[in-house]
């Protein structure tokens, strides 16, 4: 595997975009059965935010990795030139 350092910008935007997107996916998978199993209860109540389980720590998973790798790398590119 090649060390971060020696990645290019587009490998690492790749990366980054690659990662959002599968967790997006994932996260709307998610939902997807948490609501359909509130359906398949036949109760008559709302879907709340919270009742599913909706917090802050679920919405910084496709963002903050990404934005730790781009960090990383321009550290690493910086300690390589010094």
């Amino acid at each position: 595997m090649q060390a971060v350092r020696l990645w290019s910008f587009g490998k690492v935007l790749v990366a980054c975009v690659a990662w959002f997107l599968l967790s997006l996916v994932v996260i709307a998978v998610w939902l997807f059965f948490q609501v359909s199993g509130f359906y398949s209860q036949g109760e008559g109540a709302g879907v709340g935010a919270v009742s599913i389980g909706i917090n802050e720590a679920m919405l910084a998973i496709p963002i903050v990795p990404p934005m730790i790798l781009i960090v990383a790398w321009f550290v690493a590119r910086r300690l390589k030139s010094s």
